[in-house]
């Protein structure tokens, strides 16, 4: 088949896709995606036309290789249309949870971990855009996270599995020295701990709404990295939902964990104010349930007070 047949049938399967996507037809436009494919689908993602990106956004979420479509909706997501750019982030969304539902025993052979950290970092960046509309921004650091959760173990286990990259031997901060270093994707992998994005930017954002998208979006369980900006978080953050959604990610690990190191990194602050706010209105009943672990552990007659502030709630 020559490249210009296949020009020709690429060209064919946009125009099919953006006539059913005018005339309403969502679900023809999913189908003439399919039968076009993912490398249609991809281009009618970047074009021009609203109609045929919208049509590509439709189609993605049910190609067979949907999860490299995420990088040419990062660029619609990222474009200046809201019209298509909040639906593209959408369909991102359940593009990756639906791959972290399938991959729970370990990602496909076929997908190299370096690309989910590239499509981590395409959407992290969209997450971290203050200039974004917001339910676009609570929904682009959903996508970086969920990327994010399954490529640190994989990179970690690449490394086990070939000893890291074959640099060679170097002293370490303590002294002793390394047979090897890590491999550049766990190394990229390590640098936000699972979160998918740098959480002290992200505590540090000023709208309150993606704060709470970003504590919401922890890694379970937490690395031990994650726990110091969080519990600063408890402490300083002027909404107290935001300080609560900290606390679940920060108490939840005690189901497991021993109490002390997570107590510790905690604080006196941090208890304080987690006593002050575990009764404020707004908070699920999970995150109550998850914030309060961390009272109940610590046995102070003040944090036992605080708990039956809520009791009735946790019931």
């Amino acid at each position: 088949m020559s490249w210009l047949h296949l020009v020709a049938l690429g060209t064919a399967g946009i125009a099919s896709m953006t006539t059913a996507m005018k005339e309403g037809n969502l679900e023809e436009a999913a189908r003439q995606g399919l039968l076009a494919g993912p490398a249609v689908v991809e281009q009618a993602l970047t074009a021009p036309d609203p109609a045929t990106r919208m049509s590509g956004i439709v189609a993605a979420p049910h190609m067979d290789d949907r999860i490299e479509l995420l990088e040419a909706l990062a660029v619609t997501a990222g474009g200046p249309d809201r019209r298509t750019a909040i639906p593209a982030a959408r369909a991102a969304r359940v593009i990756a949870r639906d791959f972290a539902h399938r991959s729970a025993e370990g990602i496909p052979d076929d997908i190299a971990v370096s690309d989910l950290l590239a499509w981590r970092d395409a959407w992290g960046v969209l997450a971290l855009d203050r200039d974004r509309w917001i339910e676009l921004r609570v929904m682009a650091v959903d996508v970086a996270a969920t990327l994010d959760e399954l490529a640190l173990p994989a990179a970690l286990r690449d490394d086990a599995t070939t000893g890291g990259s074959s640099a060679p031997a170097a002293a370490t901060g303590s002294g002793a020295t390394a047979t090897g270093t890590p491999s550049i994707s766990s190394q990229a992998a390590r640098a936000t701990h699972g979160a998918g994005i740098d959480l002290a930017k992200a505590l540090a954002d000023p709208d309150p709404a993606f704060r709470r998208a970003a504590v919401g979006a922890m890694p379970v369980p937490l690395p031990v990295a994650l726990r110091g900006p969080l519990a600063a978080a408890i402490v300083t953050d002027t909404d107290p939902l935001v300080a609560l959604g900290a606390a679940q990610a920060l108490c939840a690990d005690l189901v497991a964990d021993q109490a002390k190191p997570i107590l510790e990194t905690l604080g006196a602050p941090g208890l304080t104010r987690l006593r002050t706010i575990i009764s404020t209105e707004g908070s699920s009943r999970g995150t109550l349930r998850d914030a309060a672990r961390c009272l109940e552990a610590d046995k102070a007659p003040a944090s036992a007070a605080a708990l039956r502030t809520i009791r009735a709630r946790l019931r």
